[in-house]
């Protein structure tokens, strides 16, 4: 029910690809301090070109990411082949939960199938929402948003019955005396043929027999029903925390806000990646220790970023095109780097 709604659709699908398009890639530093990639270990090619034989990089990415925007929460089994990682296996939603017992933790995982298996933290990628109440597990929007989501699709149901089986009349013509059997049909007639149908939008009527036009105006009641759909999607932009415009979710003057604060998000999106490619959440689960780099690639995303950002802000000197910012940002790091 909830991914019927268009704005939750939009909003989850739109982090979900964002994740996806996220590079994601494993490190090597040697002892002179110095990183490259780790293209000849097994963990790079697992995370860079083939999670687990189905799906591709991208594909598993969002789907971690959207399973945990959903739920909170979201597994996959670690493969290991000779102390190696083979493969990330997401497991079914809903199937796997996390337990603290004293100070260890273990994972319950009871497939659809049936019987319940217990693994142990090393076996298992977890990868949780920002949002926690126990510490554990994350907190999803199908539990937070359940109300905003319920009534969404409350109204959307009353919408369509009121479309497939309302009164959707634009008025009524009112008569002092009844009209003559021959009237009534040569007025329904010429109704249909002359005033029906878009090509007849705007023409004026000719009444006879002292026939009087009652349009019908819109009730508090419409204004109303109209005003509680648009409650309700901004209600899911704000749970899923995606601005209304990338909603597609629009209301007078926020289009233009949304343009003024792109340089801020530009700025913004890049931290996050900062942030979370910090944590080193991949290497956690298989064993392996953070690595610099990912801190050093996502900080040269942020000076694209801000390259970007000055384009619209119109501060751009010189080749003022994206690629000529982006470029004059490179080249800035290759100085500070050297």
């Amino acid at each position: 029910m909830a991914m019927r709604n268009s704005v939750f659709f939009r909003a989850t699908s739109l982090i979900a690809g964002s994740m996806g398009m996220l590079p994601l890639s494993l490190f090597r530093r040697a002892p002179d301090g110095t990183t490259s990639k780790a293209t000849d270990h097994r963990l790079y090619q697992t995370l860079k070109l083939d999670p687990n034989g189905f799906q591709s990089p991208s594909e598993f990415k969002s789907y971690m990411q959207l399973a945990a925007v959903l739920d909170g929460n979201a597994f996959a089994q670690v493969v290991r082949l000779n102390g190696e990682v083979q493969a990330l296996v997401p497991y079914d939603r809903g199937t796997v939960t996390k337990e603290r017992r004293g100070a260890t933790l273990r994972f319950k995982h009871t497939p659809k199938s049936g019987g319940t298996t217990y693994l142990d933290p090393q076996d298992v990628f977890h990868f949780r929402a920002p949002v926690s109440l126990d510490g554990l597990n994350g907190l999803g929007l199908l539990n937070v948003a359940a109300d905003t989501i319920g009534l969404a699709h409350l109204a959307d149901r009353a919408m369509s019955k009121l479309l497939r089986s309302g009164v959707m009349a634009g008025g009524a013509l009112q008569a002092k005396e009844a009209l003559s059997d021959d009237a009534y049909a040569r007025l329904k007639a010429d109704m249909r043929e002359q005033y029906s149908g878009a090509d007849n939008a705007g023409e004026w009527m000719v009444l006879e027999e002292g026939l009087e036009a009652k349009p019908f105006s819109g009730s508090a009641r419409d204004t109303q029903f109209v005003e509680l759909m648009k409650r309700q999607a901004e209600e899911g932009s704000r749970f899923t925390g995606v601005p209304p415009p990338p909603a597609h979710v629009r209301r007078d003057g926020l289009g233009q806000r949304h343009r003024a604060a792109r340089p801020l998000l530009r700025r913004l999106l890049p931290l996050a990646v900062v942030r979370d490619l910090g944590r080193g959440r991949v290497a956690a689960a298989v064993g392996q220790r953070e690595t610099r780099p990912q801190r050093h690639h996502a900080l040269r995303q942020v000076q694209r970023a801000r390259a970007a950002a000055r384009l619209d802000e119109g501060s751009g000197r010189g080749d003022g095109t994206r690629a000529g910012l982006r470029r004059r940002a490179s080249l800035g790091h290759a100085e500070r780097s050297a």
